[in-house]
Parts: structure tokens; sequence; C-alpha cells
């Protein structure tokens, strides 16, 4: 890999880190249903400098998900559980941004950032090591 591409992959992973502590921040100052989108676009900054590595591109949300999950789900070279847990964070973040009734507590919100902590961490692992 050239050293351009890796620093294009680590700038994309540091989007994704500043995602997730923009997110602690929304948290600590319970605005919950920002922090849902926030944690969401962690993945999928994390995703992007995943799929850059690998020459997959795209703006487009499902078709970065779908090619996670043909390439590293399907094939089980990750956690066979991220593939259905991508989709409920994005399923998470839609509807945090879209449906007026939906109301975040902590409690769920905290669990959230949580879970994708640990996803966005092994990502990054994944990417290095690999």
């Amino acid at each position: 890999m050239n050293d351009e591409k890796l620093k294009e992959i680590n700038h994309i992973i540091e989007q994704a880190k500043a995602a997730l502590d923009d997110s602690k921040f929304l948290i600590e100052n319970k605005k919950f249903n920002i922090a849902v989108n926030r944690i969401y676009y962690s993945i999928f900054y994390v995703l992007s400098a995943l799929a850059l590595k690998y020459g997959f591109k795209t703006s487009k949300h499902i078709q970065l998900i779908s090619w996670f999950n043909k390439n590293f789900i399907n094939e089980k070279k990750l956690n066979i559980n991220y593939g259905k847990f991508v989709h409920k964070i994005f399923d998470l973040r839609t509807r945090a941004d879209y449906d007026f009734y939906v109301k975040f507590t902590q409690n769920e919100t905290m669990q959230i950032y949580s879970d994708v902590e640990i996803f966005i961490n092994d990502i990054i692992n994944f990417i290095k090591l690999n």
C-alpha cells in the first residue's frame, strides 16, 4: 500500500474516532438522538477506511454495509454478529434522525456507545493487522 493511501486511511480512522468522541460529549450534554447519529457515523467512517484499504469506494451507506457483509461477515473474517450489529445501528440512526417521536434515553445511548466503541477498535485493529 502506498503512503498516500495509508495517509488517507489514517485520516478517515481519525474521523471515526472524532465522531465517537463527539457522541460522548453529546451524551454528557443529554443530546441523545444527535449522539446516536454521531455514533453511527463513527461506524460509517471506519467502514469507509476499511473499504478504501481494499479498493472499494462508495458514498452510499447501504452499499458500504452490503460490501462489508459480503466481504467480511459472509467470509467470516470478522465477528459474524457484526453484520446484524451494523444494520441495527444504521436503523437506530435513521430513527434518531427521522422519527420525530423517538427519544433515546441516556442508558440506551451509553450502551450503544459502548458497543460501538468495541466495534470501532476491532475494525481499526483489523485494518492495521491485515
